[in-house]
């Protein structure tokens, strides 16, 4: 039994959604793993140098990029979207429509920050109940209820987690 992916699993699992970096470098470092034992068969310090580094770019990219891509994809499909509906309504905008793009656009970056928050708390559960019952010696026939009980476990805590960040659910002074 190695003790990392039962680190990381349960890191993922419970904190996937708040520890978002650590999900996808851990997630890229698999995938690289994958890759690398699939083409280089038997080098086992290439193996684990290109996992490695698949690991740090995966960390690399989530800290630097996540919020501008999945912001820019939100901002865009959110504009196109209210265009096509004034389009539909046969409202006219005029020299507006700029506006209404730039509305929908600010809609649509919530829209897709909401969720993206339930996207990688899901994924993440997912994928650190495998990474700890990849490492522990399960009865078959318990393994799908194990898996499933873990994984609504990491949805359940992440997802307190998550409604406990949001400011509207605090309750105001008296």
């Amino acid at each position: 039994m190695d003790i990392i992916p039962l680190i990381f699993g349960g890191a993922i699992l419970l904190f996937g959604r708040l520890l978002y970096w650590l999900f996808v470098g851990v997630v890229a470092y698999f995938f690289g793993l994958e890759l690398a034992t699939n083409f280089l068969a038997g080098e086992q310090g290439m193996i684990m140098l290109i996992a490695i580094i698949s690991g740090i770019i995966g960390v690399a990219l989530a800290i630097v990029a996540r919020y501008m891509a999945v912001g820019l994809a939100g901002f865009i499909v959110g504009g196109f979207l209210f265009l096509q509906i004034i389009a539909v309504s046969d409202f006219n905008a005029g020299n507006y429509t700029w506006l209404v793009f730039v509305a929908g656009g600010v809609l649509g970056v919530m829209m897709v920050g909401f969720l993206s928050d339930w996207a990688v708390i899901l994924l993440s559960s997912f994928m650190g109940a495998f990474l700890i019952l990849n490492e522990l010696e399960v009865d078959e026939s318990l393994l799908l209820w194990i898996y499933l009980g873990m994984v609504a476990v990491g949805i359940i805590v992440q997802g307190i987690f998550l409604w406990a960040r949001k400011p509207e659910n605090k309750e105001l002074p008296g």
